[in-house]
């Protein structure tokens, strides 16, 4: 198995001189760096002069290798590389050359899939006499926002050598995709509000490797007891790109005009808000408007339009058990027509004639005094007032404005609620129109009620209105 460079022959003939019985040559090993293993030399009589070829006519010599079974070194080479197509390079290189092919298996494993690059092989198989060998890794283009992404490769196992310790390169694909934005759209707006649903999609520019969290806000005309949402937040699983919530309306028996719930992006994990970033879905009231009851034509006089008359007070409620505290109940008046101070008994003063195109409100009921009533009431009847149009045509309201004079605990109003007294009966009964809702109640002076959609109020007609609150 030796080949001529593994050894030196002294001659390639045996000259045995007359008279002698015997001859040598001699055979010197010839050192060298290549892995062999031990080799032998076979040497046999090939042809014979003045003699016969007796037996045994062969030997074979063994020479000995002192050169190791080489080791298994890798290296990296071009990276990071980038995901549209780059390359980077894994070598294995041998400590010293062998007479065999050394096959080296290789191992992948890291943060990068294999739909994210491609190995040209998963072993690396250098030739008998050379030094090294290579594989080479390319980056694959998607549209999935991954971040920079790792690919680390092991030699798995070594045939005809053996592994230098651990080896181990770690690749890195660079990503090309921006972090996705989050978009909203709507579906099925308007919805009824007896049971109608809408959906709410997030939807992102491109995928992720990561899972995106939205978190939405409400806002709105529409209350929480108008409609309920499924979430209030969406979850786009990674390598999707889209996810959604629902809205379904709540019904109930109080009209209240179409009504609007505003949605909108709050934050977003693993993503970035974009546009648009809400929606507006439309319940539809599916409630009959009251009818308002006929009311006197006025009587221009040097006296009020109407004669107040006390409307029924709440009852007060004594000093509650020790387990409850008392609350006490805000009083106003509103703010049309300056109201001097209240006092024990309210006396009609003259009013002035008012122009062509002014309002008059008329109080029916002097302002409350003072109550207590126990914590959690609901539905307590604040004021009550009436507002004349004298003009000739149709006069237009959008805005009701209450002054508070005093406000013992504000804090402990839940909702104030300007509502349309269709029977000017002074209580607020099931079906009669809620113009407006505040939830936040000033300690004094202004409260504002926008009135969406406005109310108009016929020539010389005169509509009713009452102030109802919650207590926590």
């Amino acid at each position: 198995t030796a080949g001529a460079g593994d050894y030196s022959a002294s001659s390639t003939q045996i000259v045995i001189p007359a008279g002698s019985t015997t001859g040598t040559l001699t055979l010197t090993g010839t050192d060298d760096s290549i892995f062999e293993g031990d080799e032998t030399v076979d040497v046999s009589i090939s042809t014979v002069s003045n003699g016969v070829a007796g037996s045994p006519n062969s030997v074979t010599a063994t020479i000995s290798d002192d050169d190791n079974a080489p080791t298994v070194d890798l290296t990296l080479t071009g990276s990071p590389f980038a995901e549209a197509g780059g390359m980077a390079t894994v070598t294995a290189s041998l400590s010293n050359t062998s007479t065999q092919d050394v096959t080296v298996g290789l191992a992948y494993s890291g943060t990068a899939s294999a739909g994210d690059y491609s190995a040209s092989d998963s072993q690396i198989v250098i030739a008998a006499g050379s030094s090294s060998g290579s594989v080479t890794l390319t980056g694959v283009a998607d549209t999935v926002f991954e971040g920079a992404e790792t690919i680390v490769v092991d030699i798995d196992a070594v045939s005809n050598g053996s592994e230098n310790g651990t080896q181990q390169q770690t690749a890195t694909i660079t990503d090309d995709d921006s972090q996705p934005t989050v978009s909203l759209s709507l579906a099925g707006s308007p919805l009824a509000e007896a049971g109608g649903v809408a959906t709410v999609t997030a939807t992102l520019s491109n995928a992720s490797s990561q899972a995106v969290t939205v978190d939405m806000s409400f806002a709105g005309t529409a209350g929480a007891g108008d409609y309920s949402a499924s979430s209030t937040q969406i979850v786009i699983p990674a390598g999707s790109t889209t996810g959604t919530l629902t809205l379904t309306g709540t019904d109930d028996s109080i009209f209240e005009g179409d009504e609007k719930a505003d949605i909108s992006i709050g934050t977003v994990s693993n993503g970035v808000a974009g546009t648009p970033g809400s929606v507006q879905a439309i319940i539809t009231d599916d409630d009959p408007a009251p009818t308002p009851r006929p009311t006197p034509r006025p009587t221009p006089a040097p006296t009020p339009l109407v004669t107040p008359t006390p409307a029924p007070a709440p009852t007060p409620t004594p000093a509650p058990a020790p387990t409850a505290t008392p609350v006490p109940v805000a009083t106003s008046t509103p703010t049309p027509v300056p109201t001097p101070s209240p006092s024990p008994v309210v006396t009609p003063s003259p009013t002035p004639a008012p122009s062509s195109h002014e309002g008059r409100v008329i109080t029916p009921v002097a302002p409350p005094e003072d109550k207590t009533v126990p914590p959690g009431s609901k539905g307590i009847a604040l004021l009550t007032f009436g507002l004349y149009n004298p003009t000739g045509e149709s006069a237009v309201v959008n805005m009701v404005t209450v002054r508070l004079i005093d406000n013992d605990d504000h804090a402990a109003i839940d909702e104030v609620r300007l509502i349309l007294d269709a029977d000017g009966n002074g209580r607020a009964d099931a079906g009669e129109t809620i113009l407006a809702r505040l939830s936040e109640v000033p300690a004094e002076d202004m409260m504002q009620f926008d009135v969406e959609p406005s109310l108009t109020i016929a020539a010389d007609d005169t509509t009713y209105f009452m102030v109802v609150v919650d207590f926590r």
